[in-house]
């Protein structure tokens, strides 16, 4: 048929104007197919990470938590003072063992300075000390503070200055050193009595010693007479009487010459007494 022959290119492209369009639907398909798969899979690894991402997160928020917990039970029942001062010398933050030491309550010492605290001789030294943590960031000296009733008190303190959220705080560190200043004081007195008693007993003994030398002195110069005497006495008995002598007799004339002998200045004429018996 004639008609047919004229419409057999349009049925043709027809055809395949619709094959491609069955192609481009399955392509389409597959390609949307895949980017669903690869989304699923993506979402289900983010969620997955996100979930283990969220656990580290609790589960160093918890262990934080625990360890500012620990931190503070140990800042608030610490055996020392510890006090948080901001720049202006307010006191912001204190431990139990604080109001303790000053004698005021938790919320009485949230509403004082640091120079409230400080005994009045010490604040000269107080502001010099605050001059060198600004310029060093931190010291340890020893100071004296005052409790509410007017007591002073000595105290040794280790501060530093810290910086939370853009603002300088100062971190102080106290402790009473009462018991050990007075035991450090006892330490003194007792070396300090000592030592008098040492310069005392020295003095004695000088004193005992320059008089058992005056005495030596004068019993020697004493007996000087007598033992000259003596030996005079033992020679001219020895030098008249030796032949009359028996032998108990020149025995005692050599014993007196003998004794005469410890004189040093006697001890000549004691020889030749000896050599004589």
């Amino acid at each position: 048929d004639h008609r047919d022959l004229h419409s057999f290119p349009t049925r043709r492209s027809s055809d395949l104007f619709e094959g491609f369009r069955t192609q481009s639907a399955l392509i389409f398909s597959l390609v949307f197919g895949s980017m669903a798969l690869v989304l699923v899979v993506s979402g289900f690894f983010v969620q997955r990470v996100q979930k283990e991402r969220y656990r580290a997160e609790a589960e160093a928020r918890r262990e934080r938590d625990a360890l500012l917990r620990h931190f503070e039970y140990l800042v608030r029942y610490a055996n020392d003072i510890i006090l948080l001062v901001d720049g202006d010398e307010r006191i912001v933050e204190a431990n139990e063992r604080a109001s303790e030491a000053y004698g005021y309550s938790g919320d009485e010492i949230l509403r004082l300075r640091t120079t409230d605290l400080v005994a009045p001789e010490d604040l000269e030294e107080f502001r010099q000390r605050i001059r060198r943590i600004g310029r060093e960031g931190a010291y340890r000296s020893e100071a004296l503070h005052r409790k509410r009733d007017g007591t002073v008190f000595p105290v040794e303190i280790s501060a530093r200055s810290i910086v939370v959220d853009g603002r300088t705080f100062f971190q102080a560190i106290i402790r009473d050193v009462t018991e050990r200043k007075r035991a450090e004081e006892t330490i003194r007195t007792m070396n300090a009595d000592l030592e008098s008693r040492v310069r005392e007993r020295t003095r004695e003994l000088e004193t005992a010693t320059a008089e058992m030398e005056a005495f030596t002195y004068s019993v020697s110069h004493d007996l000087r007479a007598p033992l000259r005497a003596m030996t005079g006495f033992g020679q001219a008995l020895s030098e008249d009487c030796g032949d009359a002598l028996d032998e108990r007799c020149r025995g005692y004339v050599g014993r007196i010459c003998a004794a005469a002998d410890r004189r040093s200045e006697e001890r000549r004429v004691g020889k030749e007494c000896r050599s004589r018996w």
